[in-house]
């Protein structure tokens, strides 16, 4: 049962901040199909939550609980990798959102890296890298 529960949870929160909210039924609902009768609830960072609302409010943001969620998210994301794209349409709050994690770092001493690309700007090789296949280099 424990690893039926760690794997549900590594699923479920490794995939839901990349999953567009429409699809989230479905989503949850395949998680429900393969862990029936298995409701392991979210892991829940109180304090986590209180210094990103803090950050957000050093921000001159609303720390509405959907936003707050986004954030917490992205932290989770960056556990897992070393980088991150975040993509969506203009005025979603992309930059608010990455804004408030880097304050929350900033207000931790915590040393924190963005870079923001266009990707107009750069081809996929310099974004990507690439290999040479000649001299595997």
């Amino acid at each position: 049962r424990p690893e039926r529960e760690f794997s549900m949870r590594a699923l479920r929160n490794f995939n839901i901040p990349k999953i567009v909210h429409d699809d989230l039924p479905i989503f949850m609902g395949l998680i429900g199909d393969l862990f029936p009768a298995l409701d392991v609830p979210r892991k829940r960072d109180l304090k986590f939550k209180e210094e990103v609302k803090r950050a957000a409010l050093d921000l001159k943001l609303q720390s509405k609980d959907a936003f707050i969620l986004k954030v917490v998210q992205l932290k989770e994301l960056f556990e897992v990798h070393n980088s991150v794209f975040i993509v969506g349409n203009a005025g979603t709050g992309k930059s608010q959102i990455r804004k408030t994690l880097n304050r929350m770092y900033i207000n931790h001493k915590r040393r924190s890296v963005a870079i923001d690309l266009d990707p107009k700007g750069v081809t996929n090789n310099e974004l990507f890298g690439f290999m040479n296949p000649a001299t595997r280099e």
